[in-house]
C-alpha cells in the first residue's frame, strides 16, 4: 500500500525533499512545503509539473 498525498501518515515533507532533489539536480530552485502541500492529490505528473512551473520551466517539453 502506498500513501503519497498524506491521508495515512504525514508525508509531505518527504515528498518536498523528493522534488527539490530533482530540481536542484537540473540546476533548479528547490520549491516550498506550503507549494507541496497545494499541489499533493493530483498525482505525481502534475505535482512535477507544477513545480516546474514554479520554478520558471516550461513543463510541457
Amino acid at each position: 500500500m502506498f500513501d503519497l498525498d498524506g491521508t495515512l501518515i504525514e508525508t509531505a515533507s518527504e515528498i518536498k525533499d523528493a522534488v527539490n532533489d530533482t530540481l536542484i539536480s537540473f540546476g533548479l530552485t528547490g520549491v516550498s512545503l506550503q507549494q507541496i502541500n497545494i499541489w499533493i492529490g493530483h498525482g505525481t505528473r502534475h505535482l512535477l509539473k507544477q513545480a516546474l512551473t514554479h520554478v520558471g520551466m516550461d513543463s510541457k517539453k
